[in-house]
């Protein structure tokens, strides 16, 4: 489904805006992201919020604030899990591609894991196709520590893809 979409949205945008070279960083965005986990595809403990939505804040053309919100329903478990966190990013605008570097963060709840705490260190990429629709891509080394039991961590290598909506 998730990729249905995402043929959809750059069909669409690539086709609206084609034309536009310059980019004017908008302040506001909301986008969707899938992420790619090469190490822990197998690990269902690990609560697995590859599935986000993303509000993108760009509080100037330098710094951005990225809060996200996950959640899901563990099959292997029965339970529901939830996460909330937030991205905190340089940028570095040059035309159409924006480079990001920074910190991800964020806690997920779920009934088998409890709490989990989470960090990750982040590289990523954004193409504008337009003033308002972007495609990107980024790299995590995403660690997670569990609340409850504190020798329980994680460590994954995460690669998102996202798709922005800029509306001002």
């Amino acid at each position: 489904m998730a990729y249905f979409i995402l043929g959809i949205s750059l069909f669409i945008g690539s086709n609206t805006y084609s034309q536009e070279n310059d980019i004017e960083l908008k302040k506001f965005g909301i986008g969707i992201s899938h992420a790619f986990n090469y190490t822990e595809y197998w690990n269902t403990d690990y609560p697995m919020d590859l599935n986000k939505i993303l509000f993108t804040l760009n509080v100037n053309d330098k710094f951005r604030i990225e809060p996200e919100i996950s959640g899901g329903y563990n099959k292997n478990y029965e339970e529901f899990w939830v996460y909330v966190g937030s991205g905190f990013f340089f940028q570095k605008q040059n035309n159409k591609l924006n480079t990001l570097y920074g910190l991800r963060t964020g806690v997920s709840y779920d009934d088998y894991s409890g709490l989990t705490v989470h960090a990750a260190p982040a590289f990523g990429m954004e193409y504008f196709l337009s003033n308002q629709f972007s495609f990107g891509a980024e790299i995590q080394l995403k660690t997670g520590i569990n609340t409850s039991d504190v020798e329980q961590i994680n460590i994954a290598i995460l690669a998102p893809i996202s798709v922005r909506f800029y509306l001002k």
